[in-house]
């Protein structure tokens, strides 16, 4: 799946289940037009299924759909992109193996598909084929889906997650068996950037250390070993004295990529700065190229509330380097 900066989206490869949304079911060799629409923001695609945001906070989905993943109150695979509900408030959407979490402007948290291992969240082991709220929280930022588990942040900087843990550990909080609700690994206040793989674990604090737990026959933690958390490994059942595994080098660069949140957003934008310094310069363009506006010496914090519905890059300059960002403006 690819997305053009014109807001067109594209696809290619195999098409079995309808999964390139073009309305059929041939592989495609070439990069082909999904529909003529211009307004797509945001895509992502798991095994046999996709997903994708429109700028107007609108959710779609297509492909197979043997465990209501698709969203729509049914079991049927589609091969065009259908609508997920009628709400028009969700801003960011992450897939999983046969089951997608998504997160809404409010800050709520809501999944749905596959949910063999209680990977969903929702505190059972039932499939659903339409998004459910799981919990009650409203502070969600982000959510991150590996095969069979998922890890999330909330605002405060805390870490959580639940579904499947059996063997491996990739949960990290030494627990020996899934987890079908969100519990909280360790007491941290300090997490910002989580990953879930397929069965392991990456999750990197405000101090930049990286954490790593779960598979590792493969050299998936990049400890040095093939010793994970599981049979054989570190523990049985996981049952590890800490959490995660660090790294004996875990230090990293700040020259990483700005993030913006919320985004989409129809009136201000903060950019998650690594190390917390003013930005010397903040440029937004429009697709045309048109310079829209500038500012100097920037606090993290932009008003976009006098610009239309769009796409927008923002240019950031920042410690004599430049950055991009794609901002979507409901």
């Amino acid at each position: 799946m690819a997305l053009k900066t014109n807001g067109t989206l594209w696809s290619c490869g195999d098409n079995t289940y309808g999964q390139l949304g073009d309305g059929t079911n041939t592989n495609r060799s070439l990069l082909t037009q999904i529909g003529t629409d211009t307004d797509w923001a945001f895509v992502s695609i798991s095994f046999n299924q996709s997903i994708a945001l429109k700028v107007n906070g609108t959710i779609w989905s297509w492909g197979r759909n043997n465990y209501g993943q698709l969203g729509d109150g049914t079991n049927i695979s589609r091969n065009v992109p259908i609508q997920i509900g009628n709400q028009n408030d969700w801003q960011y959407v992450t897939t999983g193996g046969g089951f997608y979490l998504a997160i809404k402007a409010n800050g709520t948290l809501w999944a749905w598909g596959r949910n063999f291992q209680g990977q969903l969240g929702d505190g059972t082991t039932i499939n659903r084929n339409f998004p459910v709220q799981i919990g009650s929280g409203s502070d969600w930022q982000y959510v991150s889906a590996g095969a069979f588990h998922t890890l999330a942040l909330k605002a405060n900087g805390t870490l959580w997650a639940w579904g499947d843990n059996n063997y491996y550990g990739q949960l990290g909080g030494g627990y020996p068996n899934d987890q079908y609700s969100s519990i909280q690994i360790g007491t941290q206040t300090n997490w910002r950037s989580i990953s879930a793989g397929g069965v392991h674990t990456a999750v990197i604090n405000n101090s930049d250390s990286l954490m790593v737990c779960g598979w590792n026959q493969r050299g998936e933690l990049g400890n040095g070993t093939n010793t994970g958390n599981g049979p054989g490994g570190d523990s049985e059942w996981g049952l590890n004295p800490v959490s995660c595994i660090p790294l004996a080098k875990a230090i990293f660069n700040k020259q990483e990529i700005f993030t913006l949140f919320p985004n989409p957003t129809n009136s201000f934008v903060n950019i998650q700065n690594p190390n917390n310094s003013a930005i010397d310069k903040v440029t937004v363009i429009d697709l045309t190229g048109k310079v829209v506006f500038s500012t100097i010496n920037c606090n993290g914090k932009i008003n976009i509330q006098n610009l239309q519905s769009g796409i927008y890059v923002l240019q950031i300059e920042f410690d004599r380097k430049i950055y991009y960002q794609k901002l979507i403006k409901q």
